[in-house]
């Protein structure tokens, strides 16, 4: 309850009135005023001002003068009604607020938590496939290292040419060293034989020499270098073919490999723009009916949403409509007083016997235990002086009070002795009856007893009141009377 009312903005003390007051019959002004002692008046007028706004504190105006204003705590109904009202008046902002969280949660649920994870494959594919395409550039470049390694067979053969070239002139230049070699040889050989001292078919012994170094060597030169040149060619002639054989077929396997590597590359390249383009068709396929289903969902949503509310409003109407009827009866009810009213502290007691005071015009008669505790002199001031008052306490007439009171005019004193019992009659439009409760913890039920302004309840009790009057010593014959009374009890 303290934190419902809490919501209501009321202040702690406006709170502590209504806790204490709720539930019990009505109070009066000063009582409620007892539940928060050290309040001013203004902050005290405030707290009740929150209290009747709010729908908790309904004030009974009295219809006679001779009744007390008082105060009737009401059940929270009226804020409960506000709260159904509040909610009814802000059905459509609590329909669209539930509806955009709805749509919100759903739509994060297919941005967020899509389970397929379509566009985390399709980007892991493009982070693979550009990896492959860095990777085939790298490997069409290496290929085209190796077929321009192969064009270098075909330089071979121009190679072995200039090759053979130099063998042959090399060979050409190293025999005609050779000849003159032989030829100085020839010269030194004929100077040798001439030094020698014999003339005797000297000239024919040289003649002979160059004719066997003309015939024999040079014809041995000759053929040693046919024979060289045609073994040198031989050798380049069957090393030339092999060679040839094995550059054509390096070459035609370079074309064979090129176009097979790069047919391969071209084929996987082409497979994975169409394994691409089937996942991005699939990925946009889905993703339109995981849209539509989207739109779906949140359409049925709204449709429930819709008739949810709307259930719950028509619920709470019968509800509401009940609430409505009971306070409008409860505030009749208790917007009057009884012509009997309950009295349940001294609290009220003493406004009843200051409203008497007030009201009454002709006569008055009071009984209570000890004069200071309910009333002073002062309340006696300006009153009619048509008005016979009658006053009964437990202090002798030779109390200061006492005297006090009976130098008022009009005002006649008796003494019995009463320790709990009170008892008023204003005219015959005000009574009041009842007992102290003096082992009572709680100011506001330290009191119990009743109040009329009951005509015929009135003249029931009125000879309660008239026999105690009787019964009550004079200051004349206190003391005979003291012995042969009963005290009051």
């Amino acid at each position: 309850m303290e934190e419902f009312l809490q919501k209501l903005q009321l202040s702690n003390n406006a709170i502590e009135i209504y806790l204490k007051s709720v539930g019990k019959y009505p109070l009066t002004y000063n009582e409620l005023y007892s539940i928060v002692p050290k309040s001013t008046p203004e902050e005290f007028e405030e707290y009740l001002t929150q209290l009747i706004n709010g729908g908790l504190m309904l004030q009974i105006i009295p219809k006679k003068q001779e009744k007390l204003l008082h105060y009737q705590a009401l059940p929270p109904i009226l804020p409960i009604i506000s709260y159904y009202e509040n909610i009814t008046t802000n059905l459509s902002a609590i329909k669209n607020s539930i509806q955009e969280l709805l749509l919100d949660r759903v739509h994060q649920t297919f941005q967020q938590e899509n389970p397929i994870e379509l566009d985390s494959m399709l980007k892991t594919f493009q982070e693979t496939r550009k990896d492959i395409e860095e990777d085939i550039i790298i490997q069409k470049q290496e290929v085209e290292d190796i077929v321009e390694g192969m064009e270098e067979l075909k330089k071979i053969e121009g190679k072995l040419s200039v090759l053979k070239q130099q063998i042959k002139g090399g060979t050409q230049t190293l025999f005609a060293s050779l000849l003159r070699n032989i030829s100085d040889f020839k010269s030194e050989l004929t100077d040798k034989i001439n030094a020698l001292e014999f003339k005797k078919h000297k000239q024919e012994i040289i003649s002979i020499i160059e004719q066997i170094f003309t015939e024999k060597l040079d014809l041995l030169l000759e053929d040693f270098s046919n024979t060289l040149y045609d073994t040198v060619e031989k050798e380049f002639e069957g090393t030339k073919k092999p060679v040839d054989n094995l550059i054509n077929t390096g070459i035609q396997n370079r074309d064979d490999f090129k176009l097979i590597l790069l047919n391969m590359l071209n084929n996987f390249e082409t497979k994975m723009n169409k394994i691409y383009e089937i996942i991005k068709e699939n990925r946009e396929t889905l993703s339109n009916k995981m849209k539509n289903l989207e739109l779906k969902i949140t359409g049925n949503l709204n449709e429930i949403v819709q008739n949810s509310v709307e259930e719950v409003s028509n619920l709470n109407k019968p509800v509401e409509n009940l609430m409505k009827g009971f306070y409008s009866e409860m505030k009749v009810l208790n917007s009057k007083i009884p012509d009997i009213w309950f009295i349940s502290s001294q609290i009220k007691l003493k406004e009843e016997i200051q409203k008497s005071i007030s009201t009454s015009k002709e006569d008055l008669i009071l009984i209570v235990p000890h004069l200071d505790n309910f009333i002073t002199v002062d309340q006696f001031e300006k009153l009619p002086k048509s008005l016979k008052l009658k006053v009964v306490s437990s202090e002798p007439h030779t109390n200061s009070s006492v005297k006090k009171f009976t130098s008022i005019t009009n005002l006649a004193y008796r003494t019995l002795e009463n320790n709990k019992f009170i008892a008023l009659r204003g005219d015959k439009t005000n009574f009041v009856i009842g007992v102290i409760l003096q082992d009572a913890k709680d100011s506001l039920y330290d009191f119990i007893g009743i109040g009329s302004n009951s005509k015929e309840i009135i003249e029931v009790m009125d000879p309660i009141l008239s026999d105690t009057w009787k019964n009550a010593f004079s200051d004349t014959f206190y003391a005979t009377q003291k012995a042969q009374a009963k005290t009051v009890t």
